[in-house]
């Protein structure tokens, strides 16, 4: 029995030791506050949540500029947050929105069309002859048999007439329309060819022609004779098609007369938008004075899809014309309506004069806790600030604001300082100094006072959400964010806590080598995984360090920024956001019977693609990186109850090679393809 007991007793005891060991270590630590200790000895701050950026167009009212104060609030709808701009911006109402024109096509879209639209001039019925000319090039003269004539509806909403032919019109791609004549011949038209000798000269303002499309010959005359019987009757078309020497003193002509028009050949209206489209205005666009030119423009389109982009208007053409180098991709949704007046703003509310509590000059390191949370951080890279995050509090003793540190480390006894610091539930502290590092507080009552923001984290507002003005600003109509809300994080995860903390006690304030500068990215809030490589540049023309990162769209100044800073100046840098290659991949998993199937693949489906940690998830595939079809196999069969992997296909093909790798810049993107096991998603 004592042997037994003993047993137990070690037994237990083995296991709160495995238990207090796996917190001692960053990576088998699992509770939160142990991960706060170990990495506190490395001098590491966990990244507490930042708030998202947006840029808003503002619409006014009048003729006359509108002030748009720092500080203006706006709500967002679902989800419902408070923005606030960042600086005060001058907007001016003839700024405010122009509409782009639908752009007609003016050539043949495709080779050899079947069809046609056209706008009819003539009564145009099916089996109807249609003679089709073009003046410039005469190998695309043809007679047309019109077998089919119906109304079509277009993709613009507009009635066409469309005509299909029974065998396609031999016209190239590409050919302008205007240089397109379509006739119908009827019972009075008269086609001839004529050979005559003549000269040139004599011949002025004749047009190139054709073809030979004859239904009556009336025999040769000479030119002359023609002219005086035939052209006199002031309805005749002549046009020349001409057979060329060295000296030309004969040309072969076919004339047709009294042929009326059939109609005017055209195609509808595009539905898209590209940057290599002339952006023409609907209406006349009036210019503001000089001080209010705008250069920067939002874009909009049919499905509130935005862009911003940079360019300047030419107000005597209503047109906007775009920086070289501006495009987008994909192409807009026709109506496109363009907005001149660009807000900045940010996200979290202010919290004006909250009394934190009275100061006894008695108690050491006294601290108080905000109200209001999240305290709202923003990005701010710069080479003082290693976090390359910045809170939006100010502290007030006695009215006096006091300034806050990093940390107490080094501070003298009589600073007026204090520190932030976060707890796992969002709650933010101020803390003031011992008198030893930091001056202590003076008694007071209620002498301890705040402004701050509120609102941080990673959920951002969609486009076109942001559409309520909190603050009365006279003159202002209305705004919008043509893009989505960016650059907001949550705080930092444990996982982020055990690989960034290490890494950044090698950084020291600064970032010589390419692990360096993938170890300050990764620190940087909205970024997931990076890449960093020496790298040719095609516009610089030469290597530079490039930063591939996953993560938000619309972060890359900041993070280049943030990068620039901690970096020697002669390093060219460039960053950009890693390009996803949407992959869909189908896994055959053999399942031990004895195992409910449903439940091991579900465990499957976990190890494969759960966010963060899965294997097929970005932050473990890294951009640019291979994935080895044996590591699949590995993570597949560890997973209790599965007995083997049968086959694994990669976007329908068999995965046979032993790696698939994404070029530079890359990363296969699962989270926009599809993960098949068993056949099932």
């Amino acid at each position: 029995m004592l042997l037994e007991i003993w047993a137990y007793i070690c037994d237990s005891l083995a296991f709160y030791d495995k238990v207090i060991a796996d917190e001692s270590y960053l990576g088998t630590s699992k509770r939160r506050p142990s991960l706060r200790k170990l990495i506190a000895l490395l001098g590491y701050l966990p990244a507490p949540a930042t708030a998202s950026f947006v840029k808003l167009v503002a619409t006014s009212e009048g003729r006359l500029p509108v002030t748009v104060p720092a500080g203006t609030a706006f709500r967002s709808g679902s989800p419902a947050q408070v923005f606030e701009a960042t600086d005060t911006t001058i907007i001016h109402p003839l700024n405010s929105k122009w509409t782009i024109s639908a752009i007609r096509p003016d050539t043949i879209l495709i080779d050899n069309p079947s069809w046609l639209l056209v706008e009819p001039r003539s009564e145009i019925k099916p089996f109807s002859k249609l003679l089709l000319l073009d003046y410039k090039d005469e190998t695309q003269n043809q007679v047309l048999l019109v077998t089919d004539v119906e109304t079509y509806t277009g993709a613009d909403e507009r009635k066409y007439t469309k005509l299909k032919f029974k065998s396609p019109a031999k016209l190239a791609k590409g050919t302008p329309l205007s240089r397109l004549w379509l006739l119908l011949p009827d019972h009075k038209s008269i086609l001839i060819d004529l050979a005559a000798v003549m000269e040139v000269r004599d011949t002025p303002g004749l047009e190139h022609l054709l073809t030979r499309a004859a239904s009556e010959g009336l025999g040769e005359y000479d030119w002359n004779h023609f002219r005086q019987k035939v052209m006199a009757k002031g309805d005749m078309e002549v046009l020349m098609a001409e057979r060329k020497k060295q000296q030309v003193d004969a040309i072969e002509l076919a004339m047709r007369y009294g042929i009326p028009t059939a109609g005017t050949i055209v195609n509808e209206f595009r539905q898209t938008l590209s940057s290599a489209d002339k952006l023409i205005f609907e209406k006349r666009s009036e210019s503001p004075p000089i001080e209010h030119l705008p250069e920067k423009f939002a874009m909009i389109d049919k499905n509130k899809r935005g862009v911003i982009v940079g360019g300047r208007i030419k107000y005597d053409q209503s047109r906007l014309k775009l920086n070289i180098g501006e495009n987008w991709n994909p192409d807009l949704l026709i109506p496109v309506d363009v907005y001149g007046n660009l807000l900045e703003a940010t996200r979290g509310e202010t919290v004006r004069n909250e009394i934190l509590g009275s100061g006894n000059a008695n108690v050491t390191s006294q601290q108080f806790k905000l109200t209001k949370k999240p305290l709202t951080y923003l990005l701010a890279p710069s080479a003082m600030n290693s976090r390359g995050v910045q809170n939006t509090l100010r502290v007030y003793v006695n009215g006096i604001r006091w300034k806050e540190v990093a940390t107490f480390y080094g501070v003298r006894p009589e600073e007026e300082v204090y520190i932030v610091r976060q707890d796992d539930q969002g709650d933010s502290y101020v803390i003031f100094g011992d008198g030893f590092r930091g001056k202590l507080l003076p008694t007071g009552n209620s002498n301890i006072t705040a402004y701050y923001r509120h609102g941080a984290g990673k959920a951002s507002p969609p486009a076109s959400s942001i559409t309520q003005i909190q603050s009365t600003v006279p003159g202002l109509a209305g705004v919008k964010n043509p893009l989505a809300a960016a650059g907001g994080s949550d705080a930092e995860s444990a996982d982020n806590l055990r690989s960034n903390a290490p890494r950044s006690a090698l950084i020291l304030g600064r970032a010589v080598s390419i692990l360096d500068r993938e170890a300050v990215s990764l620190a940087t809030p909205g970024v997931r995984t990076v890449q960093a490589e020496w790298h040719w540049h095609g516009i610089q023309q030469c290597p530079v360090v490039y930063i591939w990162y996953i993560g938000e769209a619309g972060i890359e100044i900041l993070l280049t920024r943030r990068l620039r800073a901690l970096t020697d100046p002669s390093t060219p840098i460039a960053v950009e956001q890693a390009a996803g290659v949407p992959v869909s991949i189908a896994i055959e998993v053999e399942v031990d019977e004895r195992y409910v199937a449903e439940t091991v693949l579900k465990n499957v489906r976990l190890v494969l693609s759960l966010p963060g940690t899965g294997l097929l998830s970005p932050e473990k595939l890294g951009v640019g990186k291979p994935l080895f079809r044996s590591t699949i196999f590995k993570a597949i069969v560890e997973v209790e109850g599965v007995v083997s992997v049968t086959k694994i296909s990669w976007n329908g093909e068999t995965f046979s090679s032993y790696a698939m790798k994404a070029p530079a810049g890359s990363y296969f993107d699962f989270e926009n393809g599809e993960i098949l096991l068993n056949g099932s998603k």
